[in-house]
């Protein structure tokens, strides 16, 4: 089965895929003395965190003059319209990593595209599978486990392979980061633009 802008009221750092290599970084971002935001990034290798997959954000983000517009609301209220033919498919997750430097720290993974997307769905269905998935005070414990490359026209791209190790109490931190709900969410005629069949989440 699967699933496919986060409302929250704090910024998180983020965990973010090159799926050109199937390399995690931890994304950092810093204020210099001018005021302006600057990004770092420091590789993870096997990354593994708590994943609140049950109140993921899913829609559609493209980029438009390198930024980001994107429509994602609770998974739980299925896919919204897509707006326009250039958005694609993604999600939005929040964790908590466990391990390393970063053990404890709350950050968001998002991405957008056929390949992670479907890598997600998998992650999803493993989740599903599994009896604590029913229990809304039990977040899986994912561990990242490498990448398999996926060919993409003339080139791979490389989605990870993850599987669920344990679960563990959820962290109440998660609710400060829940997803917008359909309902609060403005709703434009879009109806020309409906969810590609392999991508409609429930």
């Amino acid at each position: 089965m699967g699933f496919i802008p986060l409302s929250a009221p704090t910024f998180l750092p983020r965990l973010d895929l090159d799926v050109r290599a199937g390399r995690f970084f931890l994304i950092e971002r810093t204020q210099d003395a001018a005021g302006d935001w600057i990004s770092s990034k420091v590789e993870i290798d096997k990354p593994k965190f708590v994943a609140d997959i049950a109140n993921c954000g899913i829609g559609y983000t493209a980029f438009i003059d390198r930024k980001p517009d994107t429509v994602m609301q609770h998974c739980t209220d299925g896919m919204p319209n897509r707006p326009t033919p250039e958005h694609k498919e993604g999600f939005e997750l929040i964790l908590k990593m466990v391990g390393g430097d970063a053990d404890g720290q709350l950050r968001s993974f998002g991405k957008q595209g056929i390949v992670i997307v479907r890598a997600f769905n998998e992650l999803v269905d493993m989740w599903q599978a599994c009896p604590e998935a029913s229990d809304p005070t039990k977040s899986p414990v994912v561990e990242v486990t490498g990448s398999a490359a996926v060919k993409t026209g003339q080139s791979s791209n490389y989605a990870p392979t993850w599987k669920i190790i344990k679960f563990v109490k959820r962290p109440t931190e998660f609710d400060a980061h829940l997803p917008m709900r359909a309902a609060d969410m403005p709703q434009p005629d879009r109806s020309a633009y409906e969810p590609e069949n392999d991508v409609v989440f429930t």
